[in-house]
């Protein structure tokens, strides 16, 4: 058996999907997984009731409050838990939401629209931590578009097409030794040939 490293031509889904990641937390137990994939439920359906109050009062900001904080709990537990995607991802809306908060930009549309595309893509994710797919690849739409709106740009969320990305990966391989038939057969006939009397 022998170790050898390989490159592999992988969908860029693949290699950074929304599981969990080895990161400095890697030793966290799966209970504390469990907790959390509970919490990210719960903060999906949080998300899912504020979202049209403020969809209803777009200048009211005070409807932007607690959904900034579901989005800031799933960034915070997902880097703690090893979810290093949906860390990622939550922090570009969170970070998005806090420019509408103090008003760096406007509470418009593109931003709210943002904000629903991002609630709609967090139950892939959760499917994706509980190792049941990977999320779909409008999420790297949805951080280019919250960075974009967070500078300022009225732009809307642009479906990603998939991509692949070259991944090396170290594989143990079982090699065994094979021997050629005919090798074996000149053994044996050589055995049999010295077995044999010395003519006289």
């Amino acid at each position: 058996e022998i170790e050898e490293e390989i490159e592999e031509t992988v969908d860029s889904a693949e290699a950074g999907d929304g599981s969990f990641q080895i990161s400095a937390s890697s030793e966290i137990d799966d209970e504390i997984r469990d907790v959390f994939i509970e919490e990210v439920q719960e903060e999906i359906d949080n998300l899912r009731a504020q979202l049209p109050l403020w969809r209803s009062k777009p200048d009211d900001l005070e409807q932007v409050k607690p959904i900034r904080r579901s989005f800031h709990t799933l960034k915070g537990s997902g880097r703690l838990v090893g979810a290093l995607a949906l860390g990622e991802f939550s922090w570009k809306v969170e970070s998005m939401l806090n420019c509408v908060l103090d008003r760096s930009i406007a509470p418009c549309a593109q931003a709210i629209a943002l904000v629903e595309h991002a609630v709609n893509a967090l139950p892939q994710q959760l499917a994706a931590l509980r190792g049941e797919g990977v999320p779909a690849t409008e999420v790297a739409g949805i951080v280019e578009a919250a960075e974009r709106i967070s500078n300022g740009e009225l732009v809307s969320v642009q479906s990603k097409p998939a991509v692949t990305t070259t991944v090396k990966r170290m594989v143990k391989r079982v090699i065994k030794r094979r021997i050629a038939v005919e090798d074996t057969l000149d053994d044996s006939a050589d055995e049999v040939i010295s077995a044999l009397p010395t003519p006289v």
